[in-house]
């Protein structure tokens, strides 16, 4: 896994933290990995369900689901 680092502005932050929380209690970093999975998804439904199950399979990993 590559590791990035980003600056995100400060209402975002907060609007992110507010889904965050509104969603369940993940971590800040799955959360923002999911929300960009979703994205990718998006713009390519294709690849949708094998992504789906990748992600079930990571809540699942880290004991989410």
């Amino acid at each position: 896994m590559k590791t990035v680092h980003l600056q995100i502005p400060n209402d975002l932050f907060q609007e992110l933290q507010k889904l965050n929380q509104q969603v369940g209690s993940l971590e800040f970093e799955d959360f923002l990995l999911a929300i960009l999975q979703n994205y990718v998804e998006e713009q390519n439904p294709a690849k949708k369900e094998e992504s789906q199950e990748n992600i079930e399979k990571r809540l699942k990993d880290l004991g989410y689901m």
